[in-house]
């Protein structure tokens, strides 16, 4: 209340709801929340989360471009031959007379005592071949009954078969832990919530996590 001069009525002042009257200044203090500090003890912070990431060799997927069977990262594939003997002595490429008489279409005949010991056909009479080619020259090769195979074959029932390898290609990558697949790399990524490390205030005063601010107005002469 503020006294006035004898014979006039005092005036007093008042102030909004919540203010504080002082004098002729109403003042009321607000409260905000401060701005958070964000840290990270592990990860990269962004925002308010910290984000880790790790990264492992990817999987390769293997193939066989040029035929075979997958074996790791190599392809086997196999040839195979007949188990046959060349022999020595010479024959008519193409057909012609051989000692046991005319033959066509590239075919021979070979005398069995001719041949080697080991062989389990007869030992006499005339052994049906063909002629080949071998080291440049045209020999009867007649099959050998007994299956043996040549150099660097191995014998599968009645056929020789040698396993050759080739290096295999990659198609692609996978990545088989999980993550995202970047090159021959995966990269696994997580995130969990940041830690606060202290507050600030843009305006006011900082108390605890709070901003506080006191506004002021001219009180209402009554």
């Amino acid at each position: 209340m503020t006294w006035q001069p004898l014979g006039c009525n005092p005036v007093t002042y008042s102030c909004p709801a919540g203010y504080t009257l002082s004098g002729q200044t109403c003042s009321i203090t607000v409260l905000s929340a401060a701005i958070p500090n964000y840290y990270c003890s592990n990860g990269v912070l962004s925002g308010v989360s910290c984000v880790t990431s790790s990264s492992y060799a990817a999987s390769a997927n293997w193939y066989c471009p040029s035929g075979g069977s997958l074996s790791g990262s190599a392809c086997i594939s196999s040839v195979t031959t007949a188990s046959t003997y060349a022999s020595s002595n010479p024959c008519l490429y193409g057909g012609g007379f051989i000692a046991g008489g005319p033959l066509g279409n590239g075919f021979c005949r070979e005398m069995r005592a001719l041949l080697p010991a080991n062989t389990t056909i007869a030992a006499s009479g005339w052994a049906v071949g063909s002629c080949q080619i071998i080291q440049g020259a045209p020999v009867c090769q007649v099959y050998n009954t007994n299956k043996t195979c040549p150099g660097g074959y191995t014998l599968s029932g009645s056929a020789c078969t040698m396993a050759t390898s080739y290096a295999a290609s990659i198609s692609s990558y996978s990545c088989i832990s999980g993550g995202v697949l970047s090159g021959a790399s995966c990269t696994i990524t997580s995130s969990s919530a940041a830690s606060i490390s202290s507050y600030y205030c843009n305006s006011g005063v900082l108390t605890g996590s709070q901003c506080s601010t006191t506004v002021t107005v001219s009180a209402t002469a009554n």
